[in-house]
């Protein structure tokens, strides 16, 4: 039985016209600024829209003062349980329009973001004020125009190496869907991470990697790693496929590569991280806790221990959710009996993709290293980001900040041969399940009382 051709790219354009037709209705179905850190993403894109791609040394930006009264609108959704979208509050947030007066607004947690990302926000953002679009129409016009920037990139992937039906299956799952339906910059380094996982594998499988698309490959890791700076480990793959592909000055490109990654990390660390009250806990920042803890290695020590080893069900229940979905300000969550059916079927997915003959190759040991480094620098970051010294766990990891990560290493999945159309209808029928509870908790959760 054949369901459709992968050859022939048939199911990839299936597939994709049905994830379009899911971040659609979400796209309509949910409220302005309703992911994690919307608000802050939506005014960093409008900073850069008008010029500011560096903020202050305080993290501050100018923002419209209409767009600040716009958003207090949509303020009382989040964590808010009771509180319901209205047409009284669509119909008040259609009024404004654009006040061009401007106030110092903080934005010190997107300010150590490097601002490539936000380019399709902030095009669309220009383009709305342009046309003298009011605050709402032009919030819609940006999100839109960043959602055709991820869709674009995601087909420049797969004409790049064709995406694996495990691959599928991460774009298929809600949060990933959520967030690439959403107005910040997680919908891009999404898409960013299938274009990179793409080059990684036509390196490896193909061998014959022209320099431009190393080249390419490289300056997306300095996008990804410079927005999510647990990711820098990933520039190490590009050193056996330097070798392989006999890339002329790779090792170079790799090189500066790291050299301006690690220059954007240290501007930012000390322009805004380090002397920033919003990374502050206890009354201690990212460099106070650096020094308490080199004076303090075995507390150090018991952190990572205490997260990773001691028995926690509950911690690693939150893991998984978030990483499989839960949607807006990570308050809006699915029946368990869901999240358990779709870990299942990720799970199965992943056991029949596995060579098992190469596990243990060079090449194998030495990317889940890089895995497992990435893993550990999560956690790391967050430690000095978002931990108070004095608890026992490292706090504010979420599941969602693997998805890069996942997208990037479902390419190395290899389906095992024959049976095409059960892959291609387990991956539809995952699509298909994601929409349906997608949908249903959205409408659950914003509209009805």
């Amino acid at each position: 039985m054949k369901l459709l051709s992968n050859k022939s790219s048939s199911f990839s354009y299936f597939f994709m016209f049905g994830l379009m037709m899911t971040i659609a209705m979400i796209t309509i179905l949910t409220p302005p600024f309703q992911a994690p850190d919307e608000f802050k993403h939506f005014e960093r894109g409008y900073t850069i829209s008008k010029g500011e791609f560096l903020l202050s040394k305080n993290g501050n930006g100018l923002i419209d003062k209409n767009l600040l009264e716009f958003e207090k609108i949509y303020e009382v959704l989040p964590f808010q349980h009771v509180n319901r979208v209205s047409a009284e509050m669509d119909n008040l947030a259609k009024n404004y329009s654009w006040a061009k007066e401007y106030i110092p607004t903080p934005l010190a947690n997107t300010a150590v973001y490097f601002p490539l990302p936000y380019i399709p926000l902030s095009l669309g953002i220009f383009l709305g004020e342009k046309l003298d679009l009011s605050i709402y129409q032009t919030y819609k016009l940006a999100k839109y125009t960043a959602i055709f920037f991820c869709i674009i990139l995601i087909f420049f992937a797969n004409r790049i190496y064709p995406i694996s039906y495990l691959g599928y299956a991460m774009l298929a799952l809600p949060m990933t869907i959520f967030q690439l339906a959403s107005a910040n910059p997680d919908g891009i380094l999404f898409s960013l991470s299938v274009v990179l996982g793409a080059i990684i594998l036509k390196g490896y499988r193909y061998r014959d990697l022209s320099v431009y698309h190393f080249i390419l490959g490289c300056g997306i890791v300095f996008i990804i790693s410079t927005m999510k700076m647990n990711m820098l480990p990933i520039i190490l793959v590009f050193l056996p496929i330097a070798y392989i592909n006999k890339i002329r000055h790779g090792y170079k490109i790799i090189l500066f590569t790291i050299l301006f990654i690690l220059l954007w990390i240290a501007f930012a660390a000390f322009t805004y991280t380090l002397s920033s009250e919003h990374f502050v806990q206890s009354g201690m920042n990212a460099s106070n806790k650096i020094e308490y803890y080199l004076s303090h290695k075995i507390e150090f020590i018991n952190m990572f221990i205490n997260t990773f080893l001691v028995d926690n069900p509950n911690l690693l229940s939150m893991y998984y959710q978030q990483f499989i979905g839960v949607l807006g300000w990570i308050d809006v969550h699915f029946s368990q009996w869901s999240y358990k059916f779709i870990l299942s079927f990720l799970t199965i997915l992943l056991l029949f993709g596995i060579d098992y003959r190469k596990v243990f190759s060079f090449y194998s040991i030495f990317n889940s290293f890089i895995l497992f480094s990435i893993v550990f620098l999560t956690f790391f970051l967050l430690l000095l980001t978002w931990t108070p010294i004095e608890e026992k766990f490292i706090h504010g990891v979420q599941g969602r900040y693997f998805i890069p990560l996942a997208l990037i290493y479902s390419f190395f999945y290899i389906k095992r041969s024959g049976y095409e159309w059960i892959y291609q209808l387990s991956v539809l029928v995952l699509l298909s399940f994601s929409n349906f509870i997608t949908l249903g908790s959205l409408v659950e959760r914003y509209y009805l009382k």
